[in-house]
């Protein structure tokens, strides 16, 4: 029988990876003196890096909850792939479906993430659909398409990743 993947040890593994990650950087901030240019741009880098980290927590909850919610639900994924004689989805199938048989979840967007889950969830077990409500005068979606932006001109620096729609 298929084992259930622990949702809230994902996320709180989430958290804490997170947390730690700000934590560095907050411990680093106080230890620079912004007149000089070298240790600046050291504390200039440890900023790009954080963001960079921040986003890869983010790309790895999105797989790992993706493979949960089609461990805990594979109803519609199953019937819609006319699977029939099988109730249950182990995390290893579960994660070859996420990752499209690569060697990880490949999402360019928000949009993108929400569009893949539907079709392997449905929209009412989709786990992100809850990602659009406002918070602070902002959507959430906003905030992680800004993320992955900076993530992008930060890590190739393209003129490509600089012109994104969702650039900041």
């Amino acid at each position: 029988m298929a084992r259930s993947v622990n949702v809230p040890a994902l996320k709180l593994r989430a958290q804490e990876d997170v947390s730690a990650a700000l934590q560095r950087y907050a411990d680093a901030a106080p230890l620079i003196d912004p007149a000089n240019p070298n240790q600046y741009n050291l504390l200039r880098w440890i900023a790009q890096m954080t963001a960079v980290e921040i986003h890869a927590i983010w790309e790895r909850y999105v797989e790992d909850r993706l493979v949960a919610a089609l461990n805990h639900n594979p109803n519609h994924f199953l019937l819609q792939n006319n699977i029939v004689g099988v109730t249950r989805m182990s995390r290893g199938f579960a994660r070859f479906v996420v990752r499209g048989g690569n060697r990880f979840f490949d999402f360019r967007s928000l949009s993108d993430l929400l569009r893949k889950a539907d079709l392997w969830l449905s929209k009412s077990r989709n786990p992100f659909r809850t990602l659009t409500v406002p918070h602070h005068g902002y959507v959430d979606r906003d905030y992680i398409d800004a993320l992955s932006t900076i993530r992008n001109v930060i890590v190739h620096g393209s003129d490509a990743a600089r012109t994104s729609d969702v650039a900041p």
